[in-house]
C-alpha cells in the first residue's frame, strides 16, 4: 500500500494517490477538462472527499487548467456514485467543455 499527497509550490495543483493493492487490476478513468465550478474552495473539498471515498484508486486535480483526472474501482464505486459525491462537494459536471471515461 502507498499513500501519497502533493501540492505545487504555486499552490494551484493539488494530486494525491490512496492506498492501492499491488497487482490490482488498473480501474476506470475519467477525466474531465475546464469544470467550471472547480474553484480552490472545491479543490479542498474534493481533496477530503476523494481520499476518504472508498474505490478511488488516485486522483489529480489542477486548478490552473480546471482539469480532473480520477482513477476508481468500479466495483466499490460507481461512476453515477463518483458523480453525486463530487457534486455534494460543489464540484458540477455541468458546463464543462470535454470529459472522457475509459
Amino acid at each position: 500500500f502507498d499513500y501519497s499527497y502533493y501540492k505545487n509550490p504555486t499552490g494551484s495543483t493539488f494530486a494525491a494517490r490512496v492506498p492501492v493493492s499491488k497487482g490490482a487490476a488498473p480501474g476506470m478513468e475519467f477525466k474531465a477538462l475546464r469544470v467550471p465550478s472547480l474553484t480552490e474552495d472545491v479543490a479542498s473539498k474534493l481533496e477530503t472527499l476523494l481520499g476518504n471515498l472508498p474505490g478511488v484508486e488516485r486522483f489529480s486535480i489542477t486548478l490552473d487548467t480546471q482539469e480532473l483526472h480520477i482513477v476508481f474501482d468500479e466495483e466499490q464505486l460507481t461512476f453515477r456514485t463518483l458523480v453525486q459525491e463530487m457534486s455534494t462537494a460543489g464540484c458540477s459536471l455541468k458546463n464543462i467543455d470535454a470529459a472522457i471515461l475509459l
